[in-house]
């Protein structure tokens, strides 16, 4: 059985499987170290997102034997409770710790197949019969609720507010304003998720020779995948960036790094951890003077933009979703449309239901 690293936390199973604890000493940790190593979750952001849904869901339980009805009864919890904000919790969050909790069955079952130590350890028949409960888990399914999946979460943000956002920042007259005009600018002109931001760093970006600035930015996606077509800002926020790498240098390490009380920058080397983006748009959004809106909602405004402007199927090739259901899932101005559709829209005839006749109208 493989030895777990130093860096390794007891995060999967605790007391729910005490035989198999029991007869094989280092099964936690062997399928704690196992998760974390999987090559099947893609980004360190994932895995560690998982280990934390995973911990979450063993606090709940308490101890109790992880079963498919079990997983389904905490599924129903999450949408019955709230998040830190007061707000109900989103499918997006249930759907990911239905996908954590699943990756974990299989980290256990591959383990009781695979561990040569293990099945000289276990009982064939307590190794069977946890195979079939943790199978079972692996059809547990989310619980139907009242929310639509994601079509009302976040909102658009119009350029006005854009607009506001970057003058706020900039009004600041510090390194920390020009930095976060900059993080908006690009947000907003290429729609990254909030950990693709954060962990961008300067061999991420090159230089696009030319008079004016211009700029390919390297995303690395959810899996560890490169968007099919690397995205080149022009223009405005090309020329925040460069304000910005005026002022951090040319140096390797991360592209946005932490800036000090003292408006001074501090570790370029090491990148700013998403929570610190958050953190960073709300204290501008509230400056601002502008409605709550989350870095997701740049993402959701720069892929409606798109399918308005060039439809689903480009929509879905610029951001690499493998589905343009999912990709249509961010559209935040179909409302508009339909309602703009149904008032122009214009047949000829108006039914008189007082009347009960046809009445042209000329």
């Amino acid at each position: 059985m493989p030895k777990p690293s130093a860096k390794t936390t007891i995060t999967v199973l605790q007391s729910g499987e005490e035989i198999l604890e029991m007869l094989a000493p280092d099964f936690l940790e062997a399928v704690d170290l196992r998760l974390e190593n999987s090559s099947t979750l893609g980004s360190a952001h994932t895995v560690r997102a998982y280990r934390g849904d995973i911990q979450r869901f063993n606090d709940w339980r308490q101890g109790r034997l992880v079963t498919k009805s079990l997983v389904e009864e905490y599924l129903k919890s999450l949408g019955d409770s709230l998040n830190n904000d007061g707000q109900p919790r989103s499918p997006a969050y249930i759907n990911r710790s239905l996908a954590a909790l699943r990756a974990y069955a299989r980290s256990v079952i591959d383990l009781l197949h695979d561990d040569e130590e293990l099945n000289r350890l276990l009982p064939k028949t307590v190794k069977d019969e946890a195979i079939v409960r943790y199978e079972r888990i692996l059809l547990a399914r989310k619980p139907r609720g009242s929310r639509a999946e994601g079509s009302e979460a976040g909102r658009y943000i119009p350029r006005d507010e854009i607009a506001t956002l970057l003058d706020t920042c900039l009004r600041s007259h510090t390194k920390a304003g020009i930095r976060d005009a900059a993080m908006i600018a690009l947000a907003w002109s290429i729609g990254p998720r909030v950990h693709e931001i954060a962990k961008l760093r300067m061999a991420d970006v090159r230089r696009v020779t030319g008079n004016e600035p211009a700029y390919e930015i390297r995303i690395i996606g959810k899996g560890n995948k490169e968007r099919p077509i690397t995205p080149v800002i022009r223009g405005g926020t090309a020329r925040y960036l460069q304000d910005w790498l005026d002022i951090r240098g040319g140096a390797a390490g991360a592209l946005f790094c932490a800036i000090n009380k003292g408006d001074n920058l501090v570790q370029i080397s090491k990148n700013m951890i998403p929570d610190a983006l958050r953190q960073t748009l709300e204290k501008r959004g509230i400056e601002a003077g502008l409605d709550a809106l989350s870095w997701h909602d740049f993402r959701r405004t720069f892929i409606s933009d798109i399918i308005a402007a060039k439809g689903l199927v480009v929509a879905q090739k610029a951001v690499g979703h493998s589905s343009s259901s999912t990709t249509a899932k961010y559209d935040r101005l179909w409302k508009k449309q339909v309602e703009e559709a149904m008032t122009h829209r214009e047949f000829g005839y108006d039914f008189d239901v007082r009347q009960y006749q046809l009445v042209y109208r000329k």
